[in-house]
């Protein structure tokens, strides 16, 4: 799969931090009309039940940790519980919280980043198979 054509949920309350990763997604060579937004947990949950009763989960999921309304590693553990058929590919955390804070809350497929090292996320997104 060419990586503009990969499904991308961007989950953050922060429109500015939502915005960065857009735009590092889209300079990695991701279509901006693959890339979907969300605001919270909840209805990022809602984006992703939609798309996989549509038969096209997201590729990568990427959220925040605190947000309102359902927490980012609520939202994630509950998605990576579904059959591999509507769960995303991939998933990030990206916090504030150091990894060794979230690491016990979280299963070992969540790669977990610092909101202070996109360079780091940049990277971590352009290693991944798709």
């Amino acid at each position: 799969m060419e990586v503009k054509d990969v499904k991308v949920l961007v989950v953050d309350d922060d429109k500015t931090v939502q915005s960065v990763l857009c735009v590092l997604l889209m300079d990695l060579g991701f279509s901006e009309e693959n890339i979907s937004t969300s605001w919270n947990g909840g209805a990022a949950r809602s984006a992703c039940r939609r798309a996989g009763m549509d038969g096209v989960p997201f590729d990568l999921v990427m959220s925040d940790y605190q947000m309102p309304y359902m927490s980012g590693v609520e939202f994630l553990n509950e998605i990576l519980t579904w059959d591999e058929s509507r769960k995303p590919k991939h998933v990030m955390m990206i916090s504030g919280i150091s990894e060794s804070e979230l690491r016990d809350s979280l299963p070992p497929v969540v790669k977990i980043f610092s909101k202070a090292n996109f360079a780091s996320i940049r990277d971590h997104i352009a290693s991944l198979e798709f």
